[in-house]
């Protein structure tokens, strides 16, 4: 009947799919340009998490919820000659910056850098990573390994685990469907992330559907 080939035109669960994987496709994205991240923080602010974490011998555990590098930032004293050597974990991102001004200390962002791009610096004679220009590389999936290896701690930015969305939905008994807020689990997206989405749930719909002209419509509008 007319309910029942509306529903299957595109039903929650194949919207489902789509929006996940267009959410995984724009988080991947946003984090292989990091150069051009400055751009993206509104898009992904809802996924950014800020943790100061400490390090043992060179090497900082990964928090079980990342899964991309955003940018990160160490503590070292104001003319450079060392890090500063007070405790600073398990501190709120303000008490690390309080703690850090009261310290006569400052901030240096701290680089990741691919392995090729490591082993020239670690390795060179004149341009070894210092307190001024530390670096670091993953290492193991898990693990940032950090040089000057002795910093004791980082302020991590990175990007979480984003949650699976789900349509949940009770079907009638004329084939139709109405939604179900108990087994749903809403998009974590802001309105900053609109076009985006917009335009790769309207790609997928297009090749689901083999609509050609929905898919040209949809390339007129980006």
């Amino acid at each position: 009947n007319a309910s029942q080939e509306q529903n299957m035109a595109y039903s929650p669960k194949i919207f489902e799919a789509h929006f996940n994987a267009v959410t995984s496709y724009l988080i991947s994205t946003i984090a292989d340009n990091l150069e051009s991240k400055s751009s993206y923080n509104e898009i992904i602010e809802p996924f950014i998490v800020v943790k100061s974490l400490p390090l043992k011998g060179g090497y900082m555990e990964l928090p079980k919820d990342y899964r991309n590098f955003w940018e990160a930032g160490v503590s070292v004293k104001q003319d450079f000659s060392g890090n500063c050597n007070d405790d600073q974990s398990d501190l709120t991102e303000s008490e690390f910056k309080s703690n850090i001004k009261k310290s006569k200390c400052t901030s240096r962002p701290l680089i990741l850098l691919q392995q090729s791009e490591w082993d020239d610096r670690t390795t060179s004679s004149y341009k070894q990573p210092t307190y001024y220009d530390p670096c670091c590389r993953q290492v193991g999936g898990r693990k940032l390994q950090i040089c000057p290896y002795d910093i004791p701690n980082v302020e991590l930015r990175y990007i979480r685990n984003e949650k699976t969305v789900k349509f949940g939905y009770i079907m009638q008994p004329d084939d139709t469907y109405i939604f179900d807020e108990s087994t749903s689990q809403d998009s974590e997206w802001t309105n900053a992330a609109f076009k985006p989405l917009y335009e790769g749930i309207n790609t997928l719909y297009g090749i689901y559907t083999r609509d050609k002209e929905f898919r040209e419509w949809g390339i007129e509008l980006k």
